[in-house]
């Protein structure tokens, strides 16, 4: 306030460098998964008025369906014992991953088209944009979803564990880090990868999707 009047600042900055891309050879996977956590913790004990509190719950697709779509549009016959019990598995995912705390605010659209930099390649730090998709939520979630994107190209993270990397910038910061994350991690990707095929009217990528049954295949066995 002013006087009588109420005033908000808005400060822009141009970053001349970005998104970030192989120029960084590599380390554009680091410099992302560091931003998290500081973004994390600029916003803690900050509340929005209406937070969007995000469930996986009822869905506009079914495992059989997408199962079915992924056989027909692009032959695969993936293994059909697998299919069954991951159909038995979903509704205790569900309920793990409903259940999960949402003690922090994620960024939900974690990806190296969405980090730019004050310096070029291939320095840093990272700077964050595009926040459409900040909601309430637990930190793995970022971190599995940038980590999603490269199932079917894990040679470009170079060996890299990103949900390991962002639990231990966390603990750089004197952020919480949960004893379960690993359990909620391997749940987030079971679910993402049930769901992949879903979106294969949209993005056709049959490589992606073969990559996400051979991640459910992996979780099926562990759980």
């Amino acid at each position: 306030m002013l006087g009588s009047y109420d005033l908000a600042w808005v400060v822009m900055e141009r970053l001349p460098h970005g998104p970030l891309n192989s120029h960084w050879n590599g380390a554009e996977f680091d410099l992302l998964i560091e931003r998290p956590a500081g973004f994390t913790r600029l916003l803690m004990g900050r509340r929005f008025r209406n937070p969007r509190l995000r469930r996986t719950g009822k869905k506009s697709w079914t495992w059989p369906a997408n199962i079915s779509l992924a056989n027909t549009t692009f032959g695969m016959n993936s293994d059909g014992k697998m299919h069954s019990n991951a159909a038995r598995k979903d509704g205790p995912w569900l309920a793990a991953w409903n259940s999960r705390p949402r003690n922090y605010w994620v960024h939900g659209d974690l990806h190296l088209a969405n980090a730019v930099t004050r310096q070029p390649a291939p320095a840093g730090p990272a700077v964050l944009i595009d926040f459409a998709e900040v909601h309430a939520g637990h930190w793995v979630e970022d971190a599995v979803y940038f980590e999603h994107l490269y199932w079917a190209r894990r040679q470009r993270l170079g060996g890299r564990k990103l949900v390991s990397q962002l639990a231990h910038e966390r603990k750089k910061l004197g952020l919480h880090v949960d004893a379960d994350w690993p359990m909620l991690a391997a749940t987030k990707r079971a679910l993402l990868a049930m769901s992949t095929p879903a979106m294969l009217q949209a993005d056709g990528d049959p490589t992606h999707v073969e990559a996400a049954l051979q991640v459910l295949e992996i979780e099926v066995g562990h759980a």
